[in-house]
């Protein structure tokens, strides 16, 4: 799948021990793999996260898991 603006996806951000999968909507695309998000976390708080790549670990988006 390719990220385009508007697309839901997850931003992996560490949170003491663990990683922790937000809520994030694609709002830039830099190329396949690089995006900028706006991230929602558990509270409703909202942050600009840019030039993200994509990956597994903190710091990065992914595509939410099918269920």
């Amino acid at each position: 799948m390719k990220p385009t603006v508007g697309r839901i996806v997850h931003f992996n951000r560490k949170h003491g021990d663990f990683i922790v999968q937000e809520a994030a909507l694609v709002v830039a695309v830099h190329n396949e793999e690089c995006v900028t998000l706006v991230v929602w976390n558990a509270y409703g708080t909202s942050t600009t996260e840019r030039s993200i790549s994509r990956g597994g670990d903190a710091g990065k988006w992914d595509w939410p898991t099918k269920v």
